[in-house]
């Protein structure tokens, strides 16, 4: 399956099926694909399989990095909510510190600042978190699909 290792490393086709697809360039089954990544995954040759969403080639053309003030307690909670959002990325916990109390990180994708607005109002209600603040991205240095040990 040294081959199957070559198309992984690549972008993954952008169709219904990517992975029938492969199996098809393989001559395999797709079942013997999802068979092989699984047990991959399973012996850790592989930590993960996964996706990066090229947001703007999809219309998404704004995203902010809301932060939150949230007290630890509400921390699990307030985090379950904000990830359940279609239009949040990433959303995860940071560290405190002098000056910058901020420990709810959410990353919104949407077609205006206007939605991402919109989105973080909502997000705001759902949790009853109202100390937040927005830091809409300028531009774009670099972007990767890479993991450190």
């Amino acid at each position: 399956m040294k081959e199957l290792v070559r198309f992984l490393q690549r972008d993954v086709p952008v169709v219904r099926r990517p992975l029938q697809d492969i199996a098809l360039r393989l001559g395999v089954s797709e079942d013997d694909v999802l068979s092989t990544i699984r047990h991959w995954l399973e012996e850790g040759k592989i930590r993960r399989f996964g996706a990066i969403l090229a947001h703007k080639r999809v219309g998404k053309k704004v995203n902010v990095m809301a932060v939150w003030k949230c007290h630890p307690e509400k921390l699990e909670e307030a985090g379950r909510i904000m990830a359940g959002f279609s239009e949040v990325s990433h959303c995860y916990e940071r560290e405190t510190f002098e000056g910058w109390e901020y420990n709810l990180f959410t990353m919104i994708h949407a077609d205006d600042m206007e939605r991402c607005e919109e989105s973080v109002r909502k997000m705001s209600a759902a949790t009853g978190l109202e100390e937040y603040k927005l830091l809409f991205t300028e531009k774009e240095f670099k972007k990767t699909s890479w993991e450190i040990d």
